[in-house]
């Protein structure tokens, strides 16, 4: 038809069960040579990372999961468990705690193991706020009752449900970072 097209962008229908660092192989099964096939043709590939890891991938099968537990990269409820929610995969996820130096080095790792198996232009950080499809920890039934999960004062944001306070759609305010509380990171 003539339409120019300068680049491929990936959603996470290519991953396998929308786990990061995955291709699905069955839908998706000769990517990685489509896109080398695209860049002959001077076309770009774009994929996207939810920064969610999957905690229920059996017997230690996931590399980003134990890679993950490896350097200690999680971020933590004040108790010091990892924080626990809902994204995209089936199971729970965790959420890498970006203000950690040692989280650069597992996420870099990740990416370039990655990029062996498809050589991307770019990568697309979806849902890094980062999302949850529930309030606060799944685990923990919500957030703590505190000042800083529930303010006074609830500022006009965009919420489902005002009773989830500020972690509607997002971790609790309190989740621990190497940075500090996620309320200030």
């Amino acid at each position: 038809y003539g339409i120019p097209q300068d680049a491929q962008w990936g959603d996470i229908d290519i991953m396998e069960r929308q786990l990061d660092f995955t291709i699905d192989p069955e839908n998706f099964r000769g990517l990685s040579s489509y896109v080398d096939e695209l860049k002959t043709k001077d076309v770009r590939f774009v994929t996207i990372l939810d920064p969610c890891i999957s905690i229920g991938e059996e017997n230690c099968t996931y590399r980003p999961y134990t890679l993950g537990e490896q350097y200690g990269v999680w971020v933590h409820n004040p108790d010091g468990s990892p924080f626990v929610g809902k994204v995209w995969p089936n199971d729970p996820v965790y959420f890498p705690d970006y203000s950690n130096p040692r989280t650069h080095e597992w996420w870099k790792i990740l990416i370039k193991e990655f990029y062996e198996t498809i050589k991307f232009d770019g990568l697309w950080i979806d849902m890094n706020e980062p999302a949850n499809f529930v309030a606060g920890d799944l685990m923990k039934g919500g957030c703590a009752q505190n000042s800083i999960n529930y303010p006074d004062y609830l500022p006009h944001i965009r919420v489902d449900e005002e009773s989830h306070g500020l972690s509607d759609k997002t971790m609790c305010p309190d989740a621990l970072h190497h940075a500090g509380e996620h309320y200030f990171v």
